[in-house]
């Protein structure tokens, strides 16, 4: 709602870790026509939710970038079954992103994610 009185162009819905879950789950159950994109970063399904990201992301209807850290083991298999999933759907719209973190210094990886989901959206968007 702030988005449209602000009247944005477009809206993009980001979820972070469990947040990921939270607003994938919005999207499933309300459709909002407001919202064009969905970015995942780091997206995990909170302990004791159902259904589980793997299920509920891939069956979006909406452009769905996935963000996910490469070098976390249990990260890069649920990302893996969430791509499955979408492959299943026929989901043309929904894109994996694999990330290296880098602990060692975290404006680095900051800065990284953040060009990363810019390239992500700004074919969409020429001109943003």
């Amino acid at each position: 709602a702030f988005a449209q009185t602000q009247n944005a162009r477009s809206v993009v819905l980001l979820g972070h870790g469990t947040g990921a879950w939270w607003a994938a789950r919005y999207l499933s159950e309300k459709q909002p026509a407001q919202v064009q994109k969905f970015v995942m970063v780091a997206a995990q399904t909170p302990a004791g939710r159902a259904p589980d990201l793997q299920q509920l992301a891939p069956k979006l209807k909406l452009a769905t970038a996935d963000f996910f850290y490469q070098d976390n083991a249990q990260a890069r298999k649920a990302a893996q079954e969430r791509s499955q999933a979408s492959k299943r759907l026929k989901n043309d719209s929904y894109k994996q992103v694999s990330l290296k973190a880098l602990p060692d210094n975290s404006q680095a990886g900051q800065e990284q994610l953040y060009r990363r989901i810019r390239g992500w959206l700004s074919p969409q968007n020429p001109g943003d």
